[in-house]
Parts: C-alpha cells; sequence; structure tokens
C-alpha cells in the first residue's frame, strides 16, 4: 500500500506540530508500534491491504522534548482529535478536527495563582480551511515565486520521522531518526 494512516494523516500532523513549535525540534530517536486493520473492518479496506490504520510512536528530540503522537482509523474508540503541546511554562490545547465552534486556548503556569488559563483563538472553522492550507500555500508559493511555508528541507525530516516510526515499529525497539 505504501502506508497507512502514517502516510495518509500524520505528515500533515507532524509538519504542523513542528511548524508551530518554529521547527526548533530536533528529532534524534523513534520508538512505535502500529497495528494492521482490525479483521471486523476488512470491508473498509482493499483486499491483503497491509496498512496499518492505528499507530502511536515516542519521539525523543534534543535537548529533551518528546513528542507523543498517537493516530488512528477503524479502531473500537470514538473519535478524538485533541492536541496538547506541553511545555515547562505552559500547555497550549487545540483540535485539529473541524467544528463550527473551534477554541485555542493556553493554560500557562503561574506561581501565585497556579493554572491560568486563556483563550488564544475563537472562531468558526470548516474542512476546506483545514485540508486546502497546505495545497493553497503550495499554490501560492509557485505563483508568487517564494518558498512555501513547509520547504524541502522540513519536508525532509517529517519524511525522516515517518521512516524511523516504520523501521521502529517494524524491530520492536527504538531506532534514531536519520
Amino acid at each position: 500500500n505504501g502506508g497507512g494512516i502514517l502516510m495518509n494523516w500524520g505528515c500533515y500532523d507532524l509538519d504542523y506540530l513542528l511548524g508551530v513549535t518554529g521547527w526548533t525540534l530536533k528529532p534524534q530517536t523513534a520508538f512505535a508500534q502500529t497495528w494492521p486493520l482490525p479483521d471486523h473492518y476488512a470491508s473498509r479496506a482493499a483486499p491483503d491491504s497491509d496498512a496499518e490504520t492505528h499507530l502511536t510512536a515516542l519521539i525523543r528530540c534534543e535537548g529533551g522534548s518528546a513528542i507523543a503522537y498517537e493516530r488512528g482509523e477503524f479502531v473500537a474508540s470514538r473519535a478524538e482529535g485533541a492536541w496538547q503541546i506541553v511545555g515547562s511554562r505552559g500547555t497550549l490545547h487545540l483540535r485539529m478536527t473541524t467544528e463550527q465552534e473551534k477554541i485555542i486556548a493556553f493554560d500557562r503556569a503561574d506561581t501565585e495563582r497556579g493554572i491560568v488559563s486563556e483563550v488564544i483563538w475563537q472562531g468558526e472553522e470548516d474542512a476546506s480551511r483545514v485540508h486546502a492550507g497546505p495545497v493553497q500555500d503550495f499554490c501560492a508559493a509557485i505563483r508568487e515565486d517564494r518558498q512555501p511555508q513547509t520547504g524541502l528541507e522540513q519536508a525532509l525530516v517529517v519524511q525522516q520521522i515517518s521512516d524511523a516510526i516504520y523501521r521502529s515499529a517494524q524491530l520492536g525497539q527504538a531506532v534514531e531518526v536519520v
């Protein structure tokens, strides 16, 4: 198949996360597990499909940062689309799925008051905005003779992480991101 949920969605997820962090995270190792399509969903995929439909990965980065990533489809769970970017001074909460009313919130650590929550952005968002963004940016980059938001160097990092996730899942051990 050339890949499953990681190839279908992981590239966007990783690109988004690394972009939000200003591409400062430098992945070093990945430890991952993937699962194939469960038998009771077999009618939903091509015969003899070997694509994964569920994965989890821990990606350790330079300086002690880590990415805990899980993505699944055709799993026995209700849909969930929560993201948390957790740092030493606060946590950013956002949902990647489209909703009529979307909220991006930041929980900031305050030594006197504990956790202080603030809404950073609130508004309406539909699927066209979420899914068309990378394509529109790429087309605009061609028209405007500029680099896209994610250039080849960044795309290579996303591919290296993806390759390491697959390699780790196959070997059953942590591997270097190269």
